[in-house]
């Protein structure tokens, strides 16, 4: 399933760009905060949309989306 997601900043606000990645967790719904890996490292992320149909998502940028697999532990935030 593709997901979209806001970046958690460095004050606990998060960011206004979505970004797409495709999402292995289970059962995931839109405000479940999660572990997003990124080029420079795993960010904590919140689920802003989930089930995103691929046509929507650039046809450049859907061979590259990585996956998140884990949700955030109450010990990472």
């Amino acid at each position: 399933m593709i997901v979209n997601i806001n970046y958690r900043k460095n004050a606990g606000e998060y960011s206004r760009g979505q970004y797409s990645y495709r999402c292995a967790i289970p059962n995931i719904k839109v405000g479940d905060i999660v572990i997003a890996p990124t080029r420079n490292g795993e960010q904590p992320a919140r689920i802003v949309e989930i089930n995103v149909p691929e046509s929507e998502v650039d046809k450049t940028i859907l061979p590259h989306l990585k996956t998140i697999t884990r949700r955030e532990e109450p010990a990472d935030e």
